[in-house]
């Protein structure tokens, strides 16, 4: 029982040197200006770096129902189909990327 308290207390303490030192951090992002101290409290605060991923799950459920029923050729006409409809016009290509190659994987493991 003492050793579980302990933990508990360990992790109280922690997390509370963890989200003042991201405090810190954020404070010296603003005072500065660099945007690398605040990525560093967002890592403190248990927030991952990059860009967010794209929900992608209704236009490769229809690029997938393009190539069950036929109409696309294959995994890259099902994509460019599936683009050209959900994305902008000036992301067409790099989603069509994206599409295709999570339209793959996806294909490869349901085998």
């Amino acid at each position: 029982m003492a050793d579980r308290e302990l933990k508990a207390r360990l992790q109280e303490a922690t997390d509370t040197l963890r989200e003042a030192n991201a405090d810190w951090l954020a404070h010296l992002a603003d005072q500065f200006g660099d945007p690398r101290f605040r990525m560093a409290a967002g890592i403190l605060r248990g927030k991952r770096p990059g860009r967010k991923p794209a929900a992608d799950e209704h236009p490769l459920s229809y690029a997938k129902a393009l190539l069950r029923t036929g109409i696309a050729r294959s995994e890259h006409d099902a994509a460019k189909r599936a683009a050209k409809l959900f994305a902008n016009r000036p992301y067409v290509p790099a989603t069509t990327d994206r599409l295709r190659k999570k339209l793959r994987r996806k294909l490869n493991n349901s085998e």
